[in-house]
C-alpha cells in the first residue's frame, strides 16, 4: 500500500480576516433579516385597501335575444 492513499488532504490556511468572515456570517444574516423585517413592520399599512369597483361590460352573447 503506499504512502499517498494515507495521507490527509491538506486545507488551505485561512487568514484571521477571512476566518473572522467565514465565522461572523450568521449574525449578519440576522442582521439583514431584521433589516427586512424592521422596514416591512414600518412600510406595512401605509395606503389602506380599498375594494376594486370597476364596472365590467360583457359583450351580448351570440344568439341570445333581449
Amino acid at each position: 500500500m503506499s504512502d499517498e492513499a494515507s495521507t490527509p488532504i491538506k486545507q488551505p490556511k485561512l487568514s484571521k480576516a477571512n476566518f473572522a468572515v467565514r465565522r461572523r456570517w450568521p449574525l449578519y444574516l440576522a442582521i439583514a433579516a431584521a433589516a427586512v423585517l424592521v422596514f416591512a413592520y414600518i412600510d406595512a399599512g401605509e395606503e389602506p385597501i380599498h375594494p376594486i369597483e370597476q364596472k365590467i361590460v360583457f359583450p351580448a352573447a351570440s344568439g341570445a335575444s333581449e
